[in-house]
């Protein structure tokens, strides 16, 4: 296997060739190849949580309200206040809204309403 680190720090260029001979006679673009970083099990698994929220939006809903209602959940707990509408109506909108959030970023999918 060609070790960059060690063609680095003698110098020699390894985007050709011949720095590969240099360093154990191998192309260095077959062992780049070779090498290449395959994808691990989770992100096979994000991969496909991904493409099932994209093709199918009740799907990704449902992940949304199941988000929601932890935020929501955690929001609540502790608080033995009476459960006033304008104190339910921000909490309500926080935990969709950091839902939202979530669901964009991991899944790429929009379920703001």
């Amino acid at each position: 296997m060609v070790n960059l680190f060690e063609m680095e720090r003698r110098g020699i260029p390894f985007n050709n060739a011949d720095s590969a001979e240099a360093v154990g006679g191998r192309d260095y673009e077959m062992d780049r190849i070779e090498n290449a970083r395959k994808p691990t099990a989770i992100e096979s698994a994000m991969d496909t949580l991904k493409a099932a929220m994209q093709e199918d939006s009740d799907y990704a809903h449902g992940w949304h309200c199941n988000i929601a209602m932890a935020c929501y959940d955690s929001m609540s707990k502790g608080t033995e206040e009476a459960d006033d509408s304008e104190s339910y109506k921000n909490r309500n909108a926080i935990s969709n809204e950091a839902a939202s959030r979530f669901m964009k970023l991991c899944f790429g999918v929009v379920t703001k309403q």
